[in-house]
């Protein structure tokens, strides 16, 4: 089970000498002799640490503090980094960090009469999507986003629904059995914050780049936080869907998308004509995907045509 509150008496604190997200986790389940898991969405060179296990709220402060991951809780030992692969959203940056290579061997024999047995020290870190590989009870799907990232286990005759579920945890979803077929779905409330904490952390990190670019960025992730997490679930329904946005005076994205009007206009100065003719009285339309793209097309008056057509700033 993942118990990580260890009943014995005396447990050392671990020594990590440093390491992949393999390391941490393989050195967490042998000192407390209990199952572990950790997804990750990046590479990760960790530096030495001491990490007292006697209780898991101190081992989970320190591993918070010394690391980029963090904790499902619950007295598990069940890591995350926070964040989701930034691939998925690469149109935010200059320059995306790829999602880490995982190539485990030995998937085949991973599940044996409904019981997981898994040593990622041994057989290497998993692709998440690669477990719709393994002959579960029920063929399994995983959603899009969760697919590149990596998984490194520790597991001993762990059922098999039991690991589903908890990996669905540390992936910020929700396992779901439906009798015939196996699915990981996302929990859209951690989804919508780890969205969140990768595009923030993917636009803060080029600063030398064009203020009209940032300004692109800023858009996107404006409205990405008046989506909000109600309705993230319609943005992030399948990669690179495209959704077009009428924004109107008592739409909920007008301030943000107003705010950026206004922006363009003040870097741009006179010269911009298109929003010189902008006329404010009809919707302004914003193609927007999943990756970071966004377009802004503004309603203008065509005099010889006499009719609004809609042009990109």
């Amino acid at each position: 089970m993942f118990i990580a509150l260890a009943l014995a008496v005396g447990l050392s604190p671990i020594q990590f000498k440093g390491g992949s997200p393999t390391d941490l986790i393989s050195a967490i389940a042998n000192a407390t002799k209990t199952n572990a898991m950790i997804v990750y969405s990046k590479h990760y060179h960790l530096k030495p640490m001491t990490i007292d296990v006697q209780k898991t709220s101190d081992a989970y402060s320190e591993i918070s503090e010394k690391t980029p991951f963090g904790f499902i809780g619950g007295g598990k030992y069940l890591l995350h980094d926070k964040v989701y692969p930034e691939e998925w959203f690469l149109r935010l940056t200059n320059a995306y960090v790829p999602s880490p290579r995982a190539t485990a061997t030995g998937l085949d024999k991973m599940d044996k009469d409904g019981l997981i047995t898994w040593n990622s020290q041994k057989h290497g870190a998993i692709k998440v999507g690669d477990l719709t590989k393994v002959k579960w009870k029920h063929p399994l799907t995983i959603f899009w986003l969760f697919r590149p990232m990596a998984l490194a286990a520790v597991v001993t005759n762990e059922p098999e629904k039991k690991f589903l579920n908890h990996l669905a945890e540390v992936l910020g979803g929700d396992f779901i059995d439906d009798g015939e077929s196996y699915s990981i779905q996302p929990d859209w409330t951690p989804v919508y914050s780890r969205v969140d904490r990768t595009a923030t952390a993917m636009i803060a990190r080029d600063t030398k780049i064009p203020k009209r670019w940032t300004l692109n960025r800023e858009l996107w992730l404006g409205i990405y936080h008046d989506i909000g997490e109600n309705y993230v679930s319609e943005f992030l329904q399948s990669p690179n869907d495209q959704k077009t946005l009428m924004v109107g005076a008592g739409s909920p994205f007008a301030s943000t998308v107003y705010d950026f009007l206004v922006q363009v206009k003040q870097i741009s100065g006179n010269r911009y004509s298109v929003l010189n003719r902008y006329n404010p009285k009809y919707p302004v339309k914003v193609l927007i995907s999943q990756d970071g793209t966004i377009q802004v097309q503004v309603p203008v008056y065509m005099p010889r045509s006499r009719s609004i057509q809609y042009r990109p700033i």
